[in-house]
């Protein structure tokens, strides 16, 4: 059960770290294309980032915690 868990948080941490570098793939395109930093679009896409950021934390540390890696 445990190795199972800890694939799971492991899968999630993957499937984070692509859901951020696709949007830190947007944000480039949108800021070369002139789009303003106080735009209605990056700042969505800001906030979406945001989140998959503190998400990856807590499944990094949680990952770490339950495979004893930093004991």
């Amino acid at each position: 059960m445990k190795n199972l868990k800890l694939g799971l948080l492991a899968f999630q941490i993957e499937f984070r770290w692509l859901l951020i570098r696709r949007d830190r793939r947007k944000g480039k395109k949108l800021l070369e294309a002139g789009n303003a930093y106080s735009s209605r679009k990056l700042l969505r896409l800001n906030h979406s980032f945001s989140k998959h950021c503190a998400a990856v934390m807590r499944a990094q540390h949680e990952y770490e915690r339950r495979s004893g890696i930093n004991s």
